[in-house]
Parts: structure tokens; sequence; C-alpha cells
């Protein structure tokens, strides 16, 4: 994981403002910022290592298996979430950040879990699956992997480009990070996932250079601007004179509230699109009328706390990361519940920079307290797995 949030890193922060700038935008990008982030992340995985005594790989360690009837359970929950998108008109997640916070502040709150539920256990659900396929592929379990597929086909993905490079990610961690933890995976569907995943590109690149006048239009405004993650802070700094200790605006969290589903403002601050710090930062900071732009973990770090901020959660990041890639490697993530849950909930929420840093706590901890629930389905062939799963 931590190479790949490294060439992120050097994308979002460095790549993309530097072609930017080579194309004549006039933006006062805030490199020290990408520096400063970038140093600290590589500072927190150098230390973490140096911490680690050694990395013993645990060849006894046997990956659990999903139970018959929480394979029957995440089946139903699949074809509810198929039956929830088409039913809100969800198929089509580009019709702009307005009206997605207008649809999804007026969807029913049954229908919202079912959204939310199955869209955090996907990935995690689906590591654990895919690991014990070659141990365990019965009647069950084909009927789990076509129900998730049907499932994957109605997330998105034919409209968003980051939703196809998304499995791509997940198949290089859980994967190429684990090798001795998996079962031989067929080059034969390795390849036809490829082939697909690259077609449905080609198609997305041809139905958005229409709306452009030209190909390089296209690639500075639908492909650079998007990768773009030093924009945002670097105009923010420009309106806001921010101390070394950064602004301490608390205001910033207010956000956090429209995760809470049953709390009197939540319906509003979606409808006002105010459900990321981003939004604050746009509509209160600088006065935008706009809901969305392309960000990084750094924004939130450095607005909030300036430099001191961005020393420690770029080193804490770094620590969650080299953690997660330790764990994988030496099998230790399959020793508990608690670990797996844990791991694979910062795995899912901390992959992308593109977000707010102080939303992935939080979606950490609502993830994990999912997960850990779901996990207690899974069937570690122990006399003592039930009393592994609570108290390890």
């Amino acid at each position: 994981m931590r190479n790949l949030i490294l060439l992120q890193i050097g994308v979002y922060l460095f790549l993309s403002p530097f072609l930017r700038m080579l194309v004549g935008e006039d933006i006062n990008y805030r490199f020290d910022i990408s520096t400063a982030f970038l140093i600290f992340f590589c500072l927190g995985i150098f230390l973490s290592g140096k911490l680690q005594k050694s990395e013993v790989v645990l060849s006894e360690v046997i990956p659990p298996l999903l139970s018959n009837w929480l394979k029957l359970c995440l089946v139903t929950l699949a074809f509810c979430y198929v039956y929830v998108v088409i039913s809100n008109q969800l198929l089509d997640r580009r019709q702009g950040s307005e009206v997605m916070a207008e649809i999804y502040a007026h969807i029913p709150i049954y229908h919202l879990i079912i959204l939310r539920v199955f869209e955090i256990i996907f990935y995690p659900v689906l590591v654990v699956v895919l690991v014990g396929y070659h141990r365990n592929n019965d009647f069950y379990m084909r009927l789990l992997c076509i129900s998730f597929f049907v499932a994957f086909l109605f997330s998105g993905i034919f409209v968003s480009r980051a939703k196809l490079f998304y499995p791509v990610l997940f198949y290089y961690i859980a994967f190429s990070s684990s090798k001795s933890n998996f079962g031989n995976i067929s080059k034969k569907y390795q390849n036809l996932s490829i082939l697909l995943i690259g077609i449905l590109v080609v198609s997305i690149f041809l139905f958005r250079i229409d709306t452009y006048n030209n190909i390089a239009e296209y690639l500075i405004e639908d492909v650079l601007r998007r990768v773009d993650g030093l924009e945002l802070i670097s105009i923010i700094d420009e309106v806001v004179d921010i101390p070394f200790i950064g602004t301490l605006d608390f205001k910033m969290f207010l956000n956090l509230f429209a995760v809470v589903p049953f709390l009197e403002g939540t319906t509003l601050l979606k409808e006002l699109g105010m459900t990321s710090t981003k939004s604050y930062y746009l509509q209160v900071i600088l006065g935008y009328p706009q809901f969305d732009i392309n960000n990084s973990m750094a924004t939130d770090l450095y607005y909030f706390g300036g430099l001191i901020m961005l020393a420690v959660g770029g080193v804490f990041y770094g620590c969650l990361v080299w953690k997660l890639d330790f764990y994988f490697k030496s099998g230790r993530i399959w020793r508990s519940h608690i670990l797996l849950a844990f791991m694979l909930s910062f795995m899912v929420n901390g992959l992308r920079i593109e977000q707010d840093y102080f939303a992935i706590v939080l979606n950490v901890v609502r993830d994990f307290i999912i997960l850990y629930i779901i996990f207690f389905g899974l069937n570690y062939n122990s006399k003592d797995s039930f009393k592994n799963a609570i108290f390890s």
C-alpha cells in the first residue's frame, strides 16, 4: 500500500500541479506543503520499520472462511443494493454534486443503510472471499461471487474511472503483497478483468471527450485537474493567513454530523452539500457556489493545524500504512476478528489521498464496527474461534 500512496503523492501533489503550471494555470502552488507531507509520510514508514523487530511470516495461519448463513445474508444484501440503486435512480452518479446531495438527502433511511453497509463491506468481504475460494468454492460461494459482481455493475462504474481503478488498487494490496496467503488465481481471469476494465476506460474517454473542443482541453480539464490535490489549499492560502499552528477552525468539523442519520440537522446539511470539509472551504471560506473540487489529505492537516498538524498527521498516516503492509505480508492480519476488521477498514478508507483527512478517522471507526459484527460469521476452523473472536 505504501507504494500506491507514494505514487498518489507524486501525481496529486507534484506532477499534476507542475503540469498545470506549464500550461498556464494562474495558481500560486504551495509545493512546500507537498514536500512536507511527503517527508513526514516517509518518516512514519521509516519509524514503524525501525520499531518492528522482525517480519516473521506466520505460515501456519489459515485464513478464515465465510459460513453458509453469512454467504446467504450477503447475497440478499447484494440484491437489495441493486434494488435500492435502481429505485432511487442512482445508476448515474455523475449528475453533479448538487443533484446527488439532493438525492441522498431524501433517500429513505433503510435504503441509505443498505447502500452504505454494502459499499462499506464490499471490498473487505471480497478479500476474505477470494482468499478462501480455493478451499471453499461450493454453490453458496459461487452464488455470492456472482451476486457481488452483479451489484458491482450497479455501483457507478460505467461513468467513473475511479470506480474502475479501485479494484486494481485493491488487487495490488490484497494479492501482490501477500502471495503466500492466496491460492493460485487463474491468469485467464486476471487478463479478462484487465481487458474489461480497459474497454470501460476507453468507453468513458470516448463518451466524455464529446463535451470538450479537443483532446488537449479534455486532458487538462478532465484528467490533470481531477488529480490536482494541491489546488484547494493553495487557493485557501491566498485568502486566509494560515499561521504556523494553523487556524484551529473547529467549524470545519460540522460536516461530520452529516453522517449521523437521526440528527435533526443531518438532512439540512446534505441539502446544503455540507458533507465534507472541502465543501466548507468552498462555500464558507472561499464563498464559491460549487460543492466539490479536487482535494488531498494535506488540505485538512495544514488548514487546521499548520505545519505541526501536517507533521503529526503525515507520520501517523505513514505508520498505519506500514502496519497494514506488514500485517498482510506476515499473515498476522488473519489472527483475529478485531485486527482483520480494523486493518481492512483502514485499507478501504485510507487508500486514496484525494479525501478529507479527518473524515478518515470517523469512517475507519464506523466501518470497523460494521465489519467486526459481520466477521463474527467467519469460521476460523478452531475450537476456540468464538473465544478468539471476542477477546483477540
